[in-house]
């Protein structure tokens, strides 16, 4: 697994580096986009269903910021 972000900009692949807090590294992660943020849900950190994760992220293009939601879906990989 890699804990490193890329980002397409235009015609090329960049790599990002965020100030603060990142999600821990994990594969098969849930991804939604809006105008203004990248949302990150859930994924693995092993290949046992107790390395799944709930956690929900935001990537702004800059930071990312952790979210606690009262009410998360179950732990899932996409």
């Amino acid at each position: 697994m890699y804990g490193d972000l890329w980002e397409w900009v235009g015609k090329r692949w960049e790599r990002r580096r965020a100030a603060g807090e990142w999600p821990a590294p994990r594969r098969m992660p849930c991804f939604h986009w809006t105008r203004t943020a990248a949302f990150l849900f859930g994924g693995a950190r092993d290949t046992s269903p107790e390395g799944y994760v709930s956690d929900t992220w935001s990537w702004d293009g800059e930071r990312w910021t952790g979210y606690a939601p009262c009410r998360a879906p179950s732990p899932r990989v996409h």
